[in-house]
């Protein structure tokens, strides 16, 4: 069938940007998106595209995930291990969280470049007339929002971690303690990341109350992120055996 003539002409940018909004939550379920279902050299590639997406949220998210998982791995290659059996109830305790935060990470990647491109959609809404005119701000406040909530997540998810990584600092097969160390700055650094986004984006939110509530939210976790990291990587170099 072909569309209504009387459709109003806002029907395909207005179409188009509630489709990508829809996506941005779709896409955090249990279906792998485009970016993490494909290669890792696929990825970086695109990252290094003449594209503005996939971008800095996307490789935080990415980076994250690997902190989260090589923290796991240093885990996984101690339980069960005759030398570290004693470790064994606190690992079972200790690598769920790590687990969980590497998949929940993932689909991260896939939101925040489909959170740029519902904003991208919100700014070629018409603004011809005053009604146009409010739609427009309307859809892009919602997409910027949504621009901010996916490295919030990334943040949140990320920091979960901390307190397993700790743990694992003093005790972790000894031989991992390369991957602890190296996964403790990929957590770090994808927290780093993230913060950018949300400071970049927050000045375009007017809503002065949510600006303060997010800025001071994300300042918290990324001063955490820096300390704990110090303190893992210090308790990892103290380590003898």
């Amino acid at each position: 069938l072909s569309p209504s003539p009387r459709l109003s002409p806002l029907f395909t940018p207005l179409f188009s940007f509630i489709l990508l909004l829809s996506l941005r939550y779709v896409v955090g379920g249990n279906e792998p998106g485009r970016l993490v279902s494909g290669s890792l050299d696929s990825f970086v590639r695109s990252l290094g595209a003449r594209t503005p997406a996939p971008g800095g949220g996307a490789a935080s998210a990415a980076i994250a995930a690997m902190g989260a998982g090589l923290s796991a791995m240093a885990g996984w290659l101690t339980y069960g291990k005759r030398k570290y059996e004693s470790l064994d109830p606190t690992l079972r305790i200790v690598l769920p969280p790590l687990d969980s935060a590497m998949k929940a990470l993932l689909p991260l990647v896939d939101d925040d470049s489909t959170a740029y491109e519902a904003y991208m959609a919100a700014m070629a809404l018409p603004k011809s007339t005053a009604e146009e005119k409010l739609t427009r701000a309307a859809a892009m406040d919602e997409a910027i929002r949504g621009a901010i909530a996916v490295p919030m997540t990334i943040m949140r998810t990320a920091d979960q971690c901390w307190a397993s990584m700790l743990q694992l600092a003093t005790c972790c097969n000894f031989n991992c303690r390369s991957d602890l160390q190296v996964g403790a700055k990929s957590l770090e650094t994808g927290i780093f990341g993230a913060y950018q986004n949300v400071m970049i984006n927050l000045p375009s939110i007017d809503d002065e109350e949510y600006r303060s509530k997010v800025s001071e939210e994300a300042d918290i976790m990324l001063k955490r992120s820096s300390e704990f990291c110090k303190e893992v990587l210090d308790k990892v170099a103290q380590r003898t055996s």
